[in-house]
């Protein structure tokens, strides 16, 4: 019950963050789908109920402090999640690499359906978009290491 806690407050915060206006004081740097990562954490360790609604109040949230189009990220999320209960049944995500890679290849494929779904992807060439989604999965990575790490901590400590 503890780390499902501590996963909500993680995910509620990194949320907030997001959603703050970072274009005004940092011009030209993209968005990141930071709280994303709190996602694939509930996915790789929390195989209840929980995790699925996570994964949609996190989207919900979101979408409605952002702006963006409402459904869409939530639909991503929990995507996100089918994805890693399939890929969970052939792959076992315990290694920090496959943690890594997971986040590296949901967060790339989260981008392009973002893209395509806003179809920004009709307005831009092949090649730009590939390096601009390529570049901010690698972010994204970046930022999840300290997160990816400290879960991983935690989930070695049983609960009380």
């Amino acid at each position: 019950m503890k780390h499902a806690l501590v996963l909500w407050i993680t995910g509620l915060l990194l949320v907030l963050v997001q959603a703050m206006p970072w274009h005004f004081l940092f011009p030209g740097m993209g968005t990141l789908n930071v709280s994303f990562v709190i996602v694939i954490v509930a996915g790789i360790y929390s195989a209840s109920m929980s995790s699925w609604f996570l994964a949609f109040i996190l989207g919900y949230i979101l979408e409605s402090l952002s702006g963006s189009p409402q459904g869409l990220v939530s639909l991503i999320n929990l995507l996100a999640l089918l994805m890693m209960r399939g890929l969970g049944s052939f792959i076992l995500f315990e290694s920090f690499v496959s943690q890594v890679l997971l986040v590296f290849f949901l967060c790339s494929t989260a981008d392009i359906i973002i893209l395509a779904a806003t179809r920004v992807i009709a307005y831009s060439s092949l090649n730009t978009i590939l390096t601009v989604v390529a570049l901010r999965s690698l972010i994204t990575v970046i930022l999840s290491i300290p997160i990816l790490r400290f879960y991983n901590k935690i989930a070695l400590v049983p609960e009380r």
